[in-house]
C-alpha cells in the first residue's frame, strides 16, 4: 500500500540525510562527532565532543539563514 511505500521512503531519506550529515562533519574536521538520527538524542551511538559542537555551533553562525 501507498502508506507503506511512503514509509520506506522516508526510511530511506532519513537514512541518507544522515549519511550526509557524517561526511558533512568529517568535512569540517569534526573527527569526534558521529549521528545516528537526525535530532541526535536518544540513541547510544550517537556522540560528539563539546569541542566539536562548540566548532559546529562557530560554523552555523556565521550562516545568516541560521542567525
Amino acid at each position: 500500500p501507498a502508506f507503506e511505500q511512503a514509509g520506506l521512503l522516508e526510511l530511506e531519506f532519513v537514512g541518507l540525510f544522515i549519511h550526509d550529515m557524517n561526511q558533512l562533519s568529517r568535512k569540517l574536521g569534526l573527527s569526534r562527532i558521529y549521528w545516528v538520527n537526525p535530532h541526535g538524542l536518544s540513541n547510544i551511538n550517537n556522540f560528539s565532543t563539546a569541542e566539536d559542537v562548540a566548532k559546529l555551533c562557530m560554523r552555523a553562525m556565521k550562516n545568516t539563514q541560521f542567525r
